[in-house]
């Protein structure tokens, strides 16, 4: 083989295993985790208008047995601009689902008030862009129903997924005064649960799963589009991947939409392609995990770790295998390009990453959970893709829970 040969092929292998080695992650702006002492789980992440953002933490003041509910708001740096306590039950159980920012600014939260086994309901409130209270309604009429989701979308209407402890699905509709548009329960011989929603063409898409031999195993996913006022366009019962649930859903608009389930055997994620009109196309298995311990309510975890990328590809979170908080960014195709994994703290047996929103800046902000008999919750700002920051302006921050109700 001549010289030029040798140089050529050199070259060709360079380039070849430079394309098989995922880029690095983007570097760190700033990271914070919440006092310690104050047991507590991150629900919903959505960004304001003024370039900041909003979430929900579920927490245990400290001495006592019962869960508060917070909203908080924080500035791009990762600053406190307020935290509103909207439990409407200030000595029972209180968890929140999911959060979502309608048109106005306004915010809109989904959770759980608990007395007991049987004294379960679903709240929806609404804050205004500060954190002073629009509006709040408990459901009482239902028998222990959870929505796992809420979305704002079109004619200020909120569309809601859930499910009944007897395998009802439930998927409805409120207004922007939180009185019921649409409801609907669906058909309890299939132990249906429905566990996201998005705005689709004009109206919503439901996403969820459902068992019809009532053997806790998923047979199915399942699909059902609306308009804003509930009628019914479609419903799909017979959708792959089998044997998954379900978690979160993205809309690719002319292309349909892709959503993220779990694996029931394994808590292995997978990444699946619908057409427009719900179809199944194709999946792939992804090398990450949803976090096997669901805080303050076993089972009810639903990943919102789901977001596009302007090429479109994607960010999806969950874990590692070895019990790690991970964010995979991947390509229109499914193939990873890079992947940034939280160090192991020593506090802690696990972590997991949440929720991942991509900014309007083009960084990446990420909430989680570290795992232990007292949990905590972290957050995790990237810079944008191909942006470089100094080590030395890297922030690491302490958020601290306010526990009074003023």
């Amino acid at each position: 083989m001549n010289t030029f040969l040798r140089f050529s092929f050199a070259i060709v292998l360079i380039l070849m295993v430079a394309a098989s080695v995922p880029a690095q992650p983007p570097q760190i702006i700033w990271q914070m985790a919440t006092n310690l002492g104050t047991d507590n789980d991150p629900a919903g992440l959505k960004e304001t208008p003024d370039g900041g953002f909003v979430f929900g933490l579920t927490w245990q003041p400290q001495d006592t047995y019962w869960r508060a509910a917070s909203v908080i708001k924080l500035t791009g740096d990762g600053d406190t601009v307020w935290q509103e306590r909207i439990e409407p039950n200030l000595h029972g159980g209180n968890y929140i689902y999911d959060i979502d920012l309608d048109s106005h600014g306004r915010i809109w939260v989904c959770s759980l008030v608990s007395r007991g086994y049987y004294g379960k309901h679903p709240v929806i409130t609404s804050l205004e862009s500060d954190g002073t209270l629009h509006g709040q309604r408990i459901f009482t009429n239902h028998s222990r129903p959870r929505l796992m989701s809420i979305r704002a979308g079109a004619a200020s209407t909120v569309a809601l997924p859930g499910n009944y402890s007897y395998g009802r699905g439930i998927t409805g509709i409120v207004n922007d005064q939180i009185e019921t548009v649409w409801l609907q329960i669906w058909d309890e011989a299939h132990d249906i649960s429905f566990f996201a929603v998005i705005p689709y063409q004009n109206g919503y898409l439901y996403g969820g799963w459902y068992d019809i031999n009532y053997i806790y195993t998923p047979d199915s996913t399942v699909f059902v589009q609306t308009d804003v006022s509930g009628n019914v366009l479609m419903s799909d019962f017979s959708q792959q991947p089998y044997n998954t649930k379900l978690q979160s859903m993205t809309d690719l608009g002319p292309d349909g939409f892709a959503a993220v389930s779990v694996k029931e055997d394994s808590d292995q994620l997978v990444l699946s392609w619908y057409s427009q009109d719900a179809q199944y196309q194709s999946h792939v298995d992804l090398d990450l995990y949803r976090h096997p311990q669901a805080l303050f309510e076993p089972g009810d975890y639903v990943l919102g770790a789901f977001c596009n990328m302007s090429d479109g590809g994607y960010l999806i979170g969950g874990r590692s295998d070895d019990n790690r908080a991970q964010l995979l960014r991947l390509d229109g195709s499914g193939d990873e390009l890079w992947r940034y994994t939280m160090p192991q703290h020593s506090d802690f047996f696990g972590s997991t990453v949440e929720e991942v929103l991509l900014l309007s800046n083009g960084r990446i902000q990420i909430i989680g959970s570290l795992y232990n008999w007292s949990n905590a919750t972290f957050l995790i700002q990237l810079a944008a893709e191909g942006e470089t920051i100094p080590e030395t302006d890297v922030k690491h921050k302490v958020l601290v829970i306010h526990e009074r109700l003023d």
